[in-house]
Order: structure tokens, then C-alpha cells, then sequence
């Protein structure tokens, strides 16, 4: 059975958002490889490289321009040695799709949000969006971040996008950081869905793996890091 593809706009939503608390949330993204600044045939080298290591705004309205409807998991080593990678043609991207949300039906469910990738996996199969993997690598890296926010107790902020990608034990493609303080997980889960930079994270198709990660701050606020990967 064939999807009706969509193409992911920010609204904002019904949200089942709680009567009480509040929460502050941001989301940015950076590219995690070297960009060839100009085309690396099977005989030559590309004369210079550029890595783009800062964070960027997730907040764009042409945020998710060019995004394609599935994922590759292609070999970076081999994007970084100049290897071609023949793209996917549109059919093959419509097949993987349908095989994608197919999938996504057999995901844990449930009626109270108790685990944030349910949510964020939820929001994504609502909008025709595969399904996030769940990585204990990137939860690591959440989880010092979010204990750095707790210990610096300044409000929330990124981290060094450097320090991110050396802590990862493979390279990635795309790293996106949804950053966030407040009472609960519910609370500043809610606020992601009305942030439009974190709400595009939330539903970027380049992004194939998630973690996320919780601390306690010295003033009863709860700090939470989500960490993207493609």
C-alpha cells in the first residue's frame, strides 16, 4: 500500500500541552563531515575541503529544503576518499518510505508519554516521517551535556560541536541539538512542538538515529539534551 507523501511543515499544534509548568527549549544543527568544495571525479582529489563545525539555526522555513524521504545510511569514509555515491531514484525513495512507516507501526506505544523517544517517534509517524533509532552512544553524549547545563546552572546552551563529534565513535553526516530546561520532560517536550527550530529537528528526515539525556539542576529545574544523527 502506497503512502501519501508530505512534505513536513512547521504548524503549530493542538498540543496536549499540561496546564501547568513551563519549559525553555532550542534546537540547532551542524554538518558533521568535510563538504567537497568542488566535484571529485575517480581521477582527481578535490582541492580543498571545509568542515562546517558550528551550530546553526534550526529555525528556517526552508529548513527542510532538499531533505530526502528516507535516510541513507551511506559509508561517510567513503563520501570523505571522493567514492561518487550514485543517489536513490524517486521510486526506490517512495519504496523505502512505505517500508519505513510500515515498520514504524510495530514501535512501542502508549496512551501516557513515559519515554521521549516514543514521543518524538510519534510526532514523526504522525507526519510521514520514518522512525528514529534509538542509540545508547548518542544518550552518553545527551546525558554529559545535559549534566553539564545542571552544573553550569546558567540556562541552557549547546555544546561545542567539536567535543559532540569526538565523542561519537563513528562519523556522521548531520548532528542536530535540541536543548532544554523546565519541570519535566512532558513540559519541555510540549514547548518543542511550538519552537519551530526544535520542532524541525524533531521531524528532519536526514536524522535516522536519536538520544536524549536528563539532569537535575541545583533549583529543582530538570535540564534535558536530545542529540540527532544522520
Amino acid at each position: 500500500m502506497k503512502v501519501q507523501i508530505k512534505v513536513p511543515k512547521f504548524m503549530k499544534p493542538k498540543a496536549q500541552e499540561p496546564k501547568r509548568g513551563k519549559a525553555t527549549v532550542d534546537g540547532k544543527f551542524f554538518s558533521a563531515i568535510p563538504r567537497w568544495e568542488s566535484e571529485v571525479s575517480e581521477s582527481s582529489t578535490a582541492d580543498e575541503t571545509l568542515r562546517d563545525d558550528s551550530w546553526m539555526s534550526s529555525d528556517e522555513p526552508g529548513h527542510h529544503r532538499h531533505s530526502p524521504l528516507v535516510a541513507q545510511q551511506v559509508l561517510v569514509a567513503q563520501q570523505e576518499k571522493g567514492v561518487k555515491i550514485i543517489p536513490e531514484t524517486r521510486e526506490d525513495e517512495i519504496r523505502n518510505l512505505n517500508i519505513a512507516m510500515a515498520r514504524a507501526k510495530e514501535l512501542p506505544r502508549t496512551s501516557y508519554f513515559t519515554s521521549n523517544h516514543v514521543m518524538v517517534n510519534r510526532v514523526r509517524e504522525k507526519r510521514n516521517v520514518p522512525p528514529l533509532g534509538r542509540s545508547p552512544e548518542l544518550d552518553e553524549v545527551a546525558r554529559w551535556h545535559a549534566q553539564q547545563m545542571a552544573e553550569a546552572a546558567e540556562g541552557m546552551f549547546h555544546a561545542d560541536p567539536t567535543e559532540i563529534v569526538s565523542r561519537l565513535g563513528k562519523p556522521s553526516r548531520r548532528i542536530g541539538s535540541n536543548v532544554a530546561v523546565g519541570e519535566s520532560v512532558r513540559h519541555m517536550h510540549a514547548k518543542m512542538m511550538e519552537k519551530r527550530g526544535d520542532f524541525n529537528n524533531l521531524i528532519d528526515r536526514r536524522y535516522i538515529q536519536f538520544g536524549m539525556g536528563t539532569a537535575p539542576g541545583p533549583n529543582g529545574d530538570l535540564y534535558m539534551c536530545q542529540i540527532y544523527r544522520g
